[in-house]
């Protein structure tokens, strides 16, 4: 028998002995050819069949017991696993707290206020997601806005997320005005409407240093006209969504963004000649559905 010893003491796992591997069998001969046995090959067979399924059974028994060991080790490795990360949030340079953790210290910190269904809508929305919606509330627009400003001064260094609704923001509208100070905190960005209500996001001039994402959604290609983003020197953008409306997008000179750094862009209507053109100078590209 060959031992095979798996630790550990303290856990009550006893070695485990692996049957050795079947001899060389005294009638090889027969094994191979149809010649009829004689009896005492045929007794020696029978000896051969008994013994190995005593052997196969204990083979079978060592399988049972290892695949309960293996089962305990996974087990055991997704708990090491959660207990690494959670140690590992600890000492991590930004804290990410639960979602409901961080709505009750907004709470906190912004000034009360009285009772208003889209206004409370509102802020519970950019205090759980941390996303600055382009589209914020008419009642109460002036308050609303003040407590957008003071979350954003009072929320460090969370990354955040601009989505500009289909409405026509002007470069001197309150919102815009806001959030201009925090770009580089932005991490991901949304567009969505034609392309009136995207010119806002095309004059920002902030250095978009923590973007990753952009999605520009239901453009209107007819529409296009100057420049919709402007986002060439972003150092960490690398990843660009398209969606038009009913006509293709057969040029991409109006979005602009670091192309040979792109990894993943997808279009959802796009002239051959315009991907062609993509896939040329996307040189880093690895995904293009």
């Amino acid at each position: 028998m060959v031992a095979l010893f798996l630790p550990c003491p303290k856990c009550n796992i006893s070695p485990l002995e692996i049957p050795p591997p079947p001899e060389v069998s005294p009638i090889s001969s027969l094994l191979t050819t149809n010649d009829p046995p004689v009896s005492c090959q045929e007794s020696i067979a029978r000896d051969i069949i008994a013994s190995s399924t005593a052997a196969l059974a204990e083979v079978e028994r060592i399988l049972e017991e290892v695949n309960e060991i293996l089962d305990a080790l996974k087990t055991r490795q997704k708990e090491y696993k959660e207990h690494f990360r959670l140690h590992q949030n600890v000492i991590a340079k930004s804290r990410h707290l639960p979602n409901d953790i961080l709505a009750e210290i907004f709470q906190q910190i912004v000034e009360s206020h009285t009772n208003c269904g889209s206004c409370g809508a509102f802020d519970a929305k950019v205090m759980v997601d941390t996303t600055l919606l382009g589209q914020g509330p008419s009642p109460r627009a002036a308050r609303a806005h003040n407590r957008l400003k003071k979350m954003l001064q009072r929320s460090g260094s969370l990354p955040l997320k601009l989505a500009l609704g289909s409405f026509n923001y002007s470069t001197e509208s309150k919102f815009i005005q806001i959030i201009l100070p925090y770009v580089h905190r932005i991490s991901t960005l949304v567009l969505d409407g034609p392309f009136a209500a995207l010119k806002p996001a095309a004059n920002v001039e902030n250095t978009w240093t923590s973007l990753k994402p952009v999605e520009l959604r239901y453009i209107d290609v007819s529409q296009f006209g100057g420049s919709i983003t402007n986002l060439e020197t972003a150092p960490v953008l690398q990843e660009v969504t398209i969606s038009t409306w009913e006509s293709c997008l057969a040029d991409l000179q109006s979005v602009s963004v670091p192309r040979s750094r792109l990894r993943k862009v997808s279009v959802d209507q796009i002239e051959p000649p315009c991907a062609l053109s993509l896939l040329q100078v996307s040189t880093s590209l690895e995904e293009y559905p």
